[in-house]
Order: structure tokens, then sequence, then C-alpha cells
């Protein structure tokens, strides 16, 4: 498949968000609980954090796609990520398998040991072409002291919820595979 195929007829955006699925090899979150993803290995299986962002991100796509096509990219092979999200009840993301292929490096979304990255790029489809218009490079920045990295928690409901709050972000909370799925 070419980057082009991802863009829907009337679109000219598209977002594509790289999936930790395999996770970072240093994330020891616990893995799925049950369902076939639960047989994965730790370092096979999908990233937490990564997992809470589309868990929310679903719900949103029917709005966004009339103005944007949305894709999520990740090395896992497809029968892993199809078989995931039918257990995370995902109905609106599409999902891609970019094993095999180098996009993830070409985009930043793999270092040069081949961990992934969570990396958000926007492309824009014009009469010149097919071009990269943003990407969240802030992931590669330190973080404030005390703060979690900003490159993609713009568009992540729930943390822009708890930045609404007194008690904000907090710092006990981390996401996790079973918080809301069991």
């Amino acid at each position: 498949m070419r980057l082009s195929d991802l863009f829907s007829p009337g679109n000219d955006t598209l977002v594509v968000y790289h999936y930790m699925f395999p996770r970072d090899p240093t994330d020891d979150r616990p893995g799925p609980k049950s369902g076939d993803s639960a047989r994965l290995t730790l370092v096979q299986g999908p990233c937490p954090p990564c997992t809470a962002l589309l868990d929310q991100l679903d719900g949103a796509m029917e709005q966004l796609s009339p103005h944007a096509d949305f894709a999520v990219v990740a090395r896992a092979p497809i029968e892993h990520l199809l078989t995931f999200a039918a257990e995370r009840g995902w109905r609106r993301l599409r999902l891609f398998s970019c094993v095999g292929t180098t996009f993830s490096r070409d985009y930043h979304a793999e270092v040069e040991d081949g961990s992934p990255r969570p990396v958000l790029n926007v492309f824009h489809r014009g009469d010149d072409g097919i071009r990269h218009f943003w990407g969240s490079e802030l992931l590669y920045e330190p973080a404030e002291p005390g703060q979690d990295p900003r490159h993609a928690g713009t568009i992540e409901p729930v943390w822009s919820l708890f930045d609404l709050t007194p008690r904000g972000r907090g710092p006990d909370w981390d996401e996790q595979l079973s918080c809301c799925h069991e």
C-alpha cells in the first residue's frame, strides 16, 4: 500500500499515528490480561499509553473523517493489530502494519536500535503531490522537570481533562492496559 492510498476521496489531509505495537522493549507495565493478545510476550505486545490514546480517538473518528483521514500504523503483524482492536472494541480506527518497510524509521517513529516511538505525523495532498506538513518532534526534546512529554498529549482527551482539574495529571497515574477493559 502506498501513502497516497490512505487519503480518501475529497480529503487532502492525513494524520498518521505510529502506534508502539510492539511496545518499547524497556516498558515493563503489564500486558493484556485476557484474549488472544494476552498470549503475546510482553515485548511483542501493545504500548499502554498508545492504547489509551487510541481508545479515546476511536470514538472521534466519525467527527474527524469528513475533514481529515486518520491512520494508525504499527510494526506488529496486521493479524496482531486486528485481533487487539477487536478485543478493545475499536470500530472506527484504520489500522495498518508497516512490517518489512522503512516507513516508521523514515518518519522518526523508530530509533536506531529499532525501538518504536509514538510519533504523530500530518500529511497534505495538493496539486504538487503529498507533503509532510507536521510531526510531533517534541518527543525528542526533554520534558520540563515534573512534566510529561507533550509530543502528542494535546490530542489526548483524558490528559486534557486532567489538566483542567485542581489535581492536574498527578504524579501517581499512568495508563495501563487493564484500567478499563478486563
